[in-house]
């Protein structure tokens, strides 16, 4: 490969030499992320990566998961870096996906930082690869009178528990990018008073007269209690049902 003459490792290169400019990021399109991600063959293998869920990663990259995504040119390739949030561990550090592709989109090779990464194709790689095509395609379509390289990297702000009326829940695609900021939609919902100690028993007893019961039972006694007595109850009774007098006389 004509890369082979910079002989740089992309985890070495120091971030400031690199661009954040999207004008310099390869013109990876969907099916060049497709190409890669499932019929590309592993130069250390010679078989089809075959990453399928990589292509689950479009969610990460419209929800903002990647971030501090930077590229750096040499020649006709560019490297592009990036880091991206652990999908159930978020406050852990961030993994780093790099991807080396040819300034026209034609993926070459890619590696993370995860376990699954080493075989050069995972999630994250996918994310990242969604990631650059996104604000390209976003580039592409702004008009001669919008304004350019308007894209900006996600903020890297750990991730806090939050009450559920403060959650964005509105689509993927519309939140990228963002015009307007999050407003509360619906005013008469903003000050809804806490339930009282009366009223929240007597919606936890309402539940658990239905079949199912709910969440808050397997953790608010007496609920919980009787939900493990129940369960324990179980347990004896599947035990109890191995036992067969065929199987006495077999040694272990």
């Amino acid at each position: 490969m004509e890369l082979s003459e910079y002989a740089q490792d992309p985890y070495l290169i120091h971030p400031q030499t690199c661009s954040q400019d999207v004008e310099n990021f390869p013109k990876i399109e969907f099916p060049d992320i497709v190409m890669y991600l499932v019929d590309t063959k592993s130069a250390y293998t010679m078989q089809q990566l075959k990453g399928y869920k990589g292509l689950d990663a479009y969610k990460y990259a419209t929800c903002g998961w990647v971030k501090q995504v930077a590229v750096k040119v040499f020649g006709s390739y560019v490297v592009v870096l990036g880091k991206v949030l652990h999908s159930q561990r978020l406050n852990e550090p961030m993994l780093q996906p790099w991807i080396i592709a040819e300034k026209e989109g034609n993926i070459c090779s890619a590696h993370c930082t995860c376990i699954a990464g080493l075989g050069e194709v995972c999630t994250h790689v996918g994310a990242l690869l969604f990631t650059v095509e996104l604000n390209v395609r976003d580039l592409e379509e702004t008009t001669v009178t919008g304004k350019k390289a308007y894209w900006m990297p996600p903020s890297g702000k750990p991730a806090q528990p939050q009450r559920v009326s403060n959650i964005d829940f509105s689509v993927p695609k519309k939140r990228l990018p963002r015009d307007e900021p999050l407003t509360v939609r619906d005013k008469g919902q903003e000050n809804i008073p806490s339930l009282s100690r009366t009223e929240r028993q007597e919606l936890l007893n309402l539940f658990a007269s239905t079949s199912q019961g709910s969440a808050a039972h397997l953790i608010t006694n007496p609920f919980a209690q009787s939900k493990k007595e129940e369960r324990d109850q179980k347990k004896k009774h599947w035990i109890t049902t191995l036992f067969s007098e065929d199987h006495i006389h077999k040694s272990l």
